[in-house]
């Protein structure tokens, strides 16, 4: 089945130019054929409202945190889509926690862990964020481009 995904770019690799086109390089790369990016990448600042509703699943200290890194810094956003695409772009980039996702793209970019980050009271470093199935890629899809449609119109 055809599919689009949403992926963005954390802070601090957001910032680096170079380091977002080595991750969307490696993304690609990995992905191999069968795949377009449809939209992006492009860089933006979200708002803090924005960033709430989008992680309003985890707990609140760590959100108050994720929407102070990203609104600060900026995040690079991109959609791609292929047969399937969900599941190859999460296969791609790994778990969530950097120690256990190996050479998959979040092992590959971050040396962070998840049980350190939680132990420090801090968001874990795990690089990028990519849609977990086709109900959340249509929320965060119109999630999204709502926010850049007002915020540019």
């Amino acid at each position: 089945m055809i599919e689009e995904t949403l992926v963005f770019i954390k802070p601090p690799h957001s910032t680096d130019s170079k380091k977002c086109e080595d991750i969307f390089g490696f993304l690609e790369n990995k992905l191999g054929g069968g795949f377009i990016r449809s939209i992006g990448p492009f860089y933006f600042h979200p708002s803090k409202e924005l960033i709430c509703e989008h992680y309003a699943h985890i707990p609140q200290e760590m959100i108050s945190q994720y929407a102070l890194q990203m609104t600060e810094n900026g995040i690079v956003l991109a959609i791609y889509s292929g047969e399937n695409i969900i599941q190859r772009v999460r296969g791609v980039i790994g778990p969530t926690d950097p120690q256990k996702a190996g050479g998959r793209l979040r092992g590959y970019f971050s040396i962070d862990s998840l049980d350190v980050a939680l132990s420090q009271g801090r968001p874990v470093d795990n690089v990028i964020h990519a849609s977990g199935n086709v109900e959340e890629a249509e929320i965060e899809k119109r999630r999204f481009f709502d926010f850049l449609a007002e915020k540019f119109s």
